[in-house]
């Protein structure tokens, strides 16, 4: 289900990004990312999509979780969506303030059938990019925020929730087109 709604986001963002780049004004420029970030849900990274306006920037993508406090060794996937608002933009640096929002889940085998347990952090963070060359810029944020977690009780042969407090850093490679 999740890899449906991620396949229907790319093909949106790149027919979206194509007419943009036949522009010639360039009023709406699009680039790529990729980032590790340690949180709540765990170690993970992750490849977006950016499309970038003025001093905004909304991203979009997926990420892959390798490492879980509680499910140790189990991959997962999940959405990334990010909005950037650059603060400082000079032609080397650029400091940002960012709301995050990522989703975890992990799929679980019960006697009761499939389950899920998914995790929703949202985070507000302050970050700085570094030019390294031409349009290739590295970078990191550090932000902190909320979680939200449904999980599946074997126990009680119910869904429970939690939440809480959440840590997020990211550190991140980006090129704008």
């Amino acid at each position: 289900m999740i890899n449906k709604h991620i396949l229907y986001l790319f093909i949106m963002f790149s027919s979206l990004i194509s007419y943009t780049q036949n522009k010639e004004d360039k009023w709406l420029n699009f680039g790529v990312e990729l980032n590790t970030s340690l949180s709540y849900s765990g170690i993970s990274t992750g490849a977006q999509v950016n499309l970038l306006h003025k001093k905004h920037s909304l991203g979009v993508g997926a990420k892959i979780t390798y490492q879980n406090s509680y499910f140790p060794y189990q991959n997962a996937l999940g959405i990334v969506i990010d909005y950037k608002y650059f603060l400082i933009t000079k032609p080397n640096i650029k400091a940002f303030v960012a709301i995050n929002y990522n989703n975890t889940t992990y799929k679980l085998l019960s006697r009761d059938g499939n389950k899920s347990n998914i995790i929703h952090e949202y985070t507000y963070s302050n970050g700085i990019l570094i030019k390294v060359f031409n349009n290739f810029w590295v970078g990191n944020s550090m932000g902190i925020g909320a979680y939200t977690e449904k999980y599946y009780d074997y126990s009680e042969a119910e869904y429970g929730s939690y939440l809480g407090y959440n840590v997020m850093f990211k550190a991140m490679m980006s090129y704008e087109f």
